[in-house]
C-alpha cells in the first residue's frame, strides 16, 4: 500500500516503475523515465495530498542506477507519516535544511543549473555569478602558484589512445573513459594531465638543474561516472581540476610535499575547514612496477608525515594503481567531513614514457613525479564551500560585493558615483532601484550581498555611506569604506 498511491500518479504521466525499496527510514521508488522536472514532482505532490490525505512527502528526485537492471533510471525518495501534522512539521525542519544545499543555493541565488533534458545531468551550466566564484577560485590557486613556484600550461582535451595505452590508462581506466574512433583510430578525451605534461617536459633535453620541474594547468578532464554517482557539483563528468605536477630527483621529494602540505593547511585555515584528517592509501591489489619500489614511496610519504601529522591513518591497499597518495579530509560548518587535496608519488609513469633527465655524473636517469590538486576539483570545492558559509560568501567571493540603494530617483546620481567608484577599484557592484526601500534591503539579504549601502539626501549633503555588513549598521565617510572593504577583499576576507 505504501507504494501503490505514487506508482498510480507517476504511471499517468509514462513513469513505469522498476523497482522499489526502503532505505534510512524513506521509501523509494525507481522508474524508467526520462528526469523528472521540478513541475512533475509539484504535480506529483499536489495528487498525493488530494489521495493520500496530505500524509505523503517527497523528499528527494535524482537520476539513478539499478545494478539488478543494467539500467540508468529516475528515484523518487518519499516519507509516509501518520498525520498531516506530523508531515508538515518535517516539511519545514527540510526546508531549513535546503538552505544550505548547494544545488538549491545554486538555482536560488542564480550560480548555476542543470538542464537535464537537453543537456544532461551532471553538466551544469554556470551562469554570471556563479563563473566569477569560479574565477575568484582559480585567481587564488594562481597565486598559490606562484608562491610554490609552479607555472601554467594548457594542454587539449582530448588526444589519441595511444597516450593512454602508453601511461596505463587505458588498460587501468577504459571503463570510465569517454572513447571513439576516427579516420581508424581511437581517441578519448582525457580523465588525467599527467601523460599531457610529461610531453611538455620531454620537448626540450632537461638536466638535473632544470628539477624542480613545477607545472600547472586549470584543466578540464573527463570521467565516466555511473548516472548514480552522480550528485550536484560534488559529482560531475567534467570536473576542472586544479592540476599540478612536480617533475624531480628522489632527494627532492619530502622537501618538495612539505612544502604542498604546509599550503593546503593555510588553504583550508582561509576558508575556515576544520579538524583536517590526514589519510595515506598504500599499494592496490592491481598495481604497475615492483614492489620495491611502491615501498620506497610509501616510506617517502610517511616521513613527512610523520614530521607533520604523527597521528596520520592509514588506507591500505586504496592507493592508485601508479602511486601511493595522501587525502585531506576536512570538517565544514556542518560538522561533514570532505575530502578534498590529493598529493600522489608516482615512480612509474616517467619510466613508461622514457621520461629522463642528465644527472650531475652525465648519466641519464629517470626522474619521480608528484601529481596533485588543493582544491581537487574547482565544481566540487565550490559546491562544498556554499553548503559550509550557507551561500554567505566571504566578499573576496562575493559575486555581488556591494548594493547601491538610493532612498529615491533623487539621489540616483549619487548611487552612480559610487558604483562607478567600486567599478574604478574592481569592486562588483550595483544598483537596485525597484520597489520600496525595504522591499530592495530584503532582496539584498535574499541574495546574500555582504555589503548593502543605502544613500539618501543625510549621505549626499555629508558625503557619507549609510552601510549595512554582518548585522550592524554604521554611516562611513566614502574613503573610510573602501578602506575597510578594499583590506577585507586583499587580504581574502
Amino acid at each position: 500500500m505504501v507504494f501503490e498511491v505514487l506508482e498510480e500518479i507517476c504511471k499517468k504521466i509514462g513513469a513505469k516503475a522498476l523497482k522499489k525499496g526502503e532505505k534510512d527510514d524513506k521509501y523509494y521508488i525507481d522508474f524508467d523515465f526520462r528526469p523528472f522536472k521540478k513541475q512533475d514532482i509539484e504535480l506529483i505532490q499536489k495528487e498525493l495530498d488530494e489521495k493520500a490525505g496530505g500524509k505523503y512527502l517527497i523528499i528527494s528526485w535524482s537520476s539513478s542506477f539499478v545494478k539488478e537492471l543494467n539500467k540508468a533510471a529516475q528515484r523518487i525518495y518519499f516519507k509516509v507519516f501518520e498525520s498531516k501534522e506530523e508531515k508538515e512539521k518535517f516539511k519545514k525542519e527540510l526546508e531549513e535544511k535546503l538552505k544550505s544545499d548547494h544545488i538549491y543555493l545554486g538555482e536560488k541565488l542564480d550560480l548555476f543549473h542543470f538542464e537535464e533534458e537537453l543537456i544532461g545531468y551532471g553538466l551544469p551550466l554556470f551562469h554570471f555569478n556563479g563563473t566569477i566564484i569560479r574565477n575568484e577560485l582559480i585567481n587564488f590557486i594562481r597565486e598559490v602558484n606562484e608562491e610554490l613556484g609552479y607555472k601554467e600550461v594548457f594542454t587539449p582535451h582530448l588526444s589519441k589512445c595511444e597516450l593512454w595505452k602508453v601511461s596505463g590508462h587505458y588498460d587501468k581506466y577504459k571503463d570510465r573513459m569517454f572513447i571513439w574512433k576516427q579516420d581508424d583510430e581511437e581517441y578519448g578525451l582525457k580523465p588525467m594531465n599527467c601523460p599531457m605534461h610529461l610531453q611538455i617536459f620531454k620537448f626540450l633535453p632537461r638536466s638535473y638543474k632544470d628539477l624542480p620541474f613545477r607545472i600547472a594547468e586549470f584543466a578540464v578532464v573527463y570521467r565516466k561516472e555511473q548516472s548514480g554517482e552522480l550528485h550536484g557539483l560534488t559529482r560531475v563528468y567534467a570536473i576542472t581540476q586544479d592540476d599540478h605536477h612536480c617533475i624531480l630527483k628522489e632527494d627532492q621529494i619530502e622537501e618538495e610535499i612539505e612544502k604542498i602540505v604546509k599550503k593546503t593547511l593555510e588553504i583550508y585555515e582561509k576558508f575556515g575547514l576544520k579538524d583536517v584528517e590526514v589519510v595515506l592509501s598504500t599499494r592496490p591489489d592491481e598495481f604497475i612496477g615492483d614492489i620495491e619500489t611502491w615501498e620506497k614511496a610509501e616510506n617517502a610519504l610517511k616521513n613527512v608525515l610523520k614530521r607533520i601529522f604523527p597521528n596520520y591513518k592509514i588506507a591500505e591497499k586504496e592507493g592508485a594503481f601508479y602511486g601511493p597518495k595522501i587525502d585531506f579530509l576536512a570538517k565544514d560548518s556542518l560538522n561533514r567531513k570532505w575530502q578534498l587535496t590529493t598529493i600522489q608519488l608516482d615512480f612509474f609513469m616517467p619510466k613508461r614514457f622514457d621520461i629522463t633527465y642528465t644527472d650531475k655524473d652525465n648519466k641519464e636517469k629517470h626522474p619521480i613525479m608528484i601529481h596533485f590538486a588543493i582544491l581537487g576539483s574547482i565544481e566540487r570545492f565550490m559546491g562544498v564551500i556554499l553548503e559550509h558559509f550557507k551561500g554567505k560568501l566571504p566578499i573576496w567571493l562575493s559575486p555581488i560585493q556591494v548594493a547601491i540603494l538610493p532612498i529615491s530617483e533623487k539621489y540616483s546620481d549619487y548611487a552612480k558615483e559610487i558604483l562607478n567608484e567600486c567599478k574604478k577599484r574592481k569592486i562588483r557592484a550595483e544598483i537596485y532601484e525597484e520597489g520600496t526601500l525595504e522591499y530592495r534591503i530584503r532582496e539584498c539579504e535574499i541574495k546574500k550581498i555582504p555589503y548593502i549601502v543605502v544613500v539618501g539626501k543625510r549621505e549626499l549633503e555629508n558625503k557619507t555611506l549609510n552601510v549595512r555588513y554582518a548585522g550592524t549598521q554604521r554611516e562611513l565617510k566614502i574613503n573610510e569604506f573602501f578602506k575597510e572593504i578594499e583590506d577585507k577583499i586583499s587580504k581574502r576576507l
